[in-house]
């Protein structure tokens, strides 16, 4: 009964930590990850300057519920803008439990 149990644990922890690569990060960590990137979108430079920013967020938790509208076109009406300089994304992650994803939007 105890094998069977150690087995389930074994099976149960490598789920998890595998699961760890299951989410959108240059650097994935175990523990914690907080990475900014540039977006791997097509988007071409409207905007010749970045003067303004709008953020769009999605979550998720334990990663049985997500929910959110992280979209280029959400962050867009967020910052007020209307022709599109560069996208960066921002991922965040904890310990399995709770996993943040932004696209942040720079134009004008």
């Amino acid at each position: 009964m105890n094998m069977l149990k150690l087995k389930l644990f074994l099976i149960s922890f490598a789920a998890l930590i595998l699961s760890g690569c299951a989410y959108n990060s240059p650097v994935p960590g175990i523990l914690y990850t907080g990475t900014t990137f540039p977006s791997g979108d097509k988007v071409r430079l409207d905007s010749e300057t970045a003067g303004k920013q709008g953020k769009s967020s999605c979550y998720s938790v334990l990663a049985l519920v997500a929910f959110g509208d992280c979209s280029i076109k959400s962050a867009m009406k967020d910052g007020g803008i209307t022709k599109i300089h560069h996208v960066d994304s921002k991922s965040t992650h904890f310990l399995f439990i709770m996993y943040k994803y932004d696209t942040i939007v720079y134009g004008e």
